[in-house]
């Protein structure tokens, strides 16, 4: 069985066997740029879409209440020890950089953001699954792939979420952020969940930590490629930027 017939095969599984909403992804960690994944935020996929799509490379997880599953992603062995220890779940995934943490989705929203040293998957997100495999490193399961049930999973806990700040464009912003770079990484734009006031946020942010127009441009295309679900295409970043440095 070559690797995209395993994806299908496993796509299938996870939707029909484990009730979780998966979607196709490209051979990077995105959906392919002509795929619009939004609308598997509200319904999954049935076997037949599943079977019938052309664009199986790797897989996602939908993740929020679709699914009854947040994902806690550890990138760190300091965050990922604290949940092997404190919060344990049978449905661990190791990824290429840390682990993945599944639990049970808690009936609120969960939102998709960044916490101090992990990040979170909840509504409006996604998390790549096994069997994929991005620049030649694989998603495997580390426990639990039998056990992928939400009801299985113990319930995610809504103190996990950091809570929110006050945040604007504006002079008052922190003199102390150097880096801008480093801070806009906790900032996500999911689709549906005001994505474009947090990229404008983002260029925003780059512009006041000093930034010229060409040094934040090649910044947001790397936090696009990442914290953008899905990311924006040129036109749309670029206009983006243009709209926050071209104002007087």
């Amino acid at each position: 069985m070559n690797h995209r017939d395993k994806v299908i095969s496993q796509a299938v599984k996870y939707s029909a066997h484990f009730g979780l909403a998966v979607l196709p992804l490209s051979s990077s960690k995105q959906p392919p740029r002509d795929f619009a994944w939004q609308p598997l935020q509200n319904r999954r996929m049935t076997v037949k879409e599943i079977l019938g799509c052309p664009v199986w490379e790797n897989i996602g997880i939908v993740t929020g209440a679709i699914s009854g599953v947040a994902v806690i992603d550890c990138d760190t062995m300091e965050a990922a020890n604290r949940f092997w220890n404190e919060c344990k779940t049978p449905v661990v995934v190791e990824t290429p950089k840390g682990f993945h943490f599944f639990y049970r989705h808690p009936g609120q929203s969960v939102k998709t953001c960044q916490s101090d040293g992990y990040d979170i998957r909840g509504d409006g997100g996604y998390v790549v699954a096994p069997p994929s495999v991005v620049n030649g490193k694989h998603y495997r399961f580390h426990s639990g792939a039998e056990q992928f049930r939400p009801e299985n999973l113990p319930l995610f806990n809504l103190s996990w979420i950091p809570k929110p700040k006050s945040e604007t464009c504006s002079t008052e912003f922190d003199k102390k952020i150097r880096d801008g770079e480093a801070y806009v990484k906790r900032i996500y734009a999911v689709s549906g969940q005001n994505g474009h006031n947090e990229t404008y946020k983002v260029v925003c942010y780059l512009k006041e930590s000093g930034m010229d127009e060409l040094e934040a441009w090649a910044v947001l295309h790397r936090w696009n490629d990442t914290n953008a679900q899905p990311p924006w295409n040129e036109k749309e970043l670029l206009h983006k930027l243009k709209s926050v440095f071209r104002k007087a």
